[in-house]
């Protein structure tokens, strides 16, 4: 199966050795690297085009566009002709065995869609160690309500990084689409693709996700519940039918319940406590 790539850039130039590098570990079995820059605030896509020039795998795309980052990722899935394809983000730094561990995953689970491996969180510098790491997945075949409860608990940002089956998973209707202001959309696609399929982890293999000041997580704004609710209307959309599909819209509704009651009464609390007399 062929194997694209894709590498979305957005104000990358501080980050041109690391995707060079990461492109240099590619093994042979990538057969397309789609480096693309829709917004051209600055020349990285022209060092990299001469760069990896000697790479006849690579195809550097550079336009002025207005498009979100999750329509910039949308757009290349679109593009890429690989069976399989990867997003790689330009500032994550992932090992040699990444896209063979991963394809061996979906090999040995023909029906899920998406495998992916362990993702470490590191500092700007890609060698220190975060304080906080991402949990550990389990390994293997994840499926229904194990898939929901990982994206309740907000760690479907993980399997993100993993490698999908682009056909399937385009012709099933799954996008990079937001559900209403909810800016969290690499939670619902990756949400939306293990219900329908399941997910393989692949924990022999990892990346390792900088933490700094210019991460797109850092101006995501939602509202308590927000999230909760996105993954139900997933569920709806993408979930089983039946008594399996139900227990899981329940599961859903429950844990926005939750998250908004308690923010509820967190707020009444530190009302109350500024009435307080002192």
């Amino acid at each position: 199966m062929t194997v694209t790539v894709a590498v979305p850039l957005h104000r990358s130039r501080r980050w041109v050795d690391n995707v060079e590098a990461n492109v240099r570990r590619l093994p042979a079995e990538v057969t397309e690297v789609l480096i693309s820059d829709a917004t051209v605030e600055d020349d990285a896509a022209e060092v990299l085009s001469a760069r990896l020039a000697d790479d006849d795998r690579v195809t550097v795309l550079a336009r002025a566009e207005e498009l979100t980052w999750f329509e910039h990722y949308q757009d290349l899935v679109e593009r890429a002709t690989g069976d399989l394809c990867s997003w790689l983000p330009h500032d994550d730094d992932f090992d040699a065995s990444w896209v063979p561990a991963l394809r061996a995953g979906l090999a040995e689970n023909p029906t899920a869609w998406l495998a992916f491996g362990r993702v470490l969180g590191v500092r700007a510098d890609g060698a220190t160690a975060t304080t906080w790491q991402p949990p550990p997945i389990r390994s293997g075949l994840l499926e229904g309500v194990e898939v929901l409860d990982l994206a309740l608990a907000q760690q479907a940002w993980q399997p993100f990084r993993g490698l999908f089956r682009r056909r399937e998973v385009l012709a099933a209707g799954i996008g990079m689409e937001p559900y209403g202001d909810y800016p969290g959309v690499d939670m619902t696609w990756t949400l939306a693709v293990g219900l329908r399929s399941g997910w393989v982890s692949v924990p022999t293999t990892s990346t390792r996700k900088r933490y700094h000041d210019a991460n797109t997580h850092t101006t995501f704004r939602q509202a308590p519940g927000d999230h909760q609710r996105a993954a139900l209307e997933m569920v709806r959309r993408f979930g089983p039918g039946g008594v399996e599909g139900a227990r899981m819209r329940l599961t859903a509704r429950r844990a926005t319940l939750r998250v908004v009651s308690r923010h509820q009464t967190s707020r009444v609390r530190g009302r109350l406590h500024r009435l307080l007399p002192r």
